[in-house]
C-alpha cells in the first residue's frame, strides 16, 4: 500500500504572502524549524520559492528529500466559496530530488532502503506534529486533498490500517 504524502493540519504561524495566495519563503522559516525536531533530518538553510508555495530540501541516512508547504483552505460543505480561515496548512513530502544531474536521487525511491527510509521520515515527521502543542487537526492524505476533512478518529482509523508506518500509536489523531 502507497503511504501518505500530503498532510494537512493547523498551526497559528502567520501566512506571509509571496503574491495571490502564495506562502514566501520568510513565512516557512517556523515549518523548517519544526523539521529540524525530526530525529536525523538534515535541511539545507536556503528554502525554495515556487509558485505555489515553499520548498525545504532535507536528507537522512544519505537519503533525500523534498518537502512543500503551501497554506490550505479547507472547503466546507455548507459553503459556496472556500473558507478562508487562516492557519490551515498543507505540507507534501517526496522522495529523492527533482533535479536531473542528482541520479541517485531518483532512484532512491525504488529502493527497498530507500522506500523504507522515507515510511520511517513520515513516521518521526508525524511525531514531531503531533508533539507540538500548536499543531492539531493533523490529517494525511495519499495526494492532495480535495474535499472536506474526515473526523480525526476517522482519520486516525484509516492511517493505521492503511499507512503501514509502524508502530500504530504514532498515528494518534490530535483534534
Amino acid at each position: 500500500m502507497k503511504p501518505r504524502t500530503h498532510v494537512t493540519f493547523r498551526h497559528p504561524a502567520e501566512f506571509v504572502p509571496y503574491g495571490d495566495g502564495v506562502l514566501a519563503v520568510s513565512g516557512a522559516q517556523w515549518f523548517a524549524a519544526l523539521l529540524l525536531r525530526v530525529p536525523g533530518l538534515e535541511i539545507e538553510d536556503d528554502l525554495c520559492q515556487e509558485d505555489w508555495g515553499v520548498v525545504v530540501f532535507a536528507r537522512r541516512n544519505r537519503k533525500e528529500f523534498w518537502i512543500g508547504l503551501s497554506a490550505w483552505y479547507p472547503e466546507k460543505e455548507d459553503a459556496p466559496v472556500r473558507d478562508l480561515e487562516e492557519g490551515w496548512w498543507l505540507a507534501h513530502f517526496h522522495p529523492g530530488l527533482w533535479v536531473p544531474w542528482r541520479w541517485a536521487s531518483w532512484f532512491q525511491r525504488l529502493s527497498s532502503s530507500g522506500k523504507n527510509e522515507f515510511k520511517r521520515l513520515l513516521a518521526d515527521v508525524h511525531e514531531a506534529r503531533v508533539s507540538e502543542a500548536a499543531i492539531s487537526d493533523i490529517a494525511w492524505w495519499w495526494r492532495t486533498p480535495e474535499g472536506p476533512m474526515l473526523h480525526p478518529l476517522v482519520n486516525d482509523l484509516i492511517a493505521r490500517r492503511y499507512n503501514s508506518l509502524p508502530p500504530p500509536q504514532v498515528w494518534r489523531a490530535k483534534s
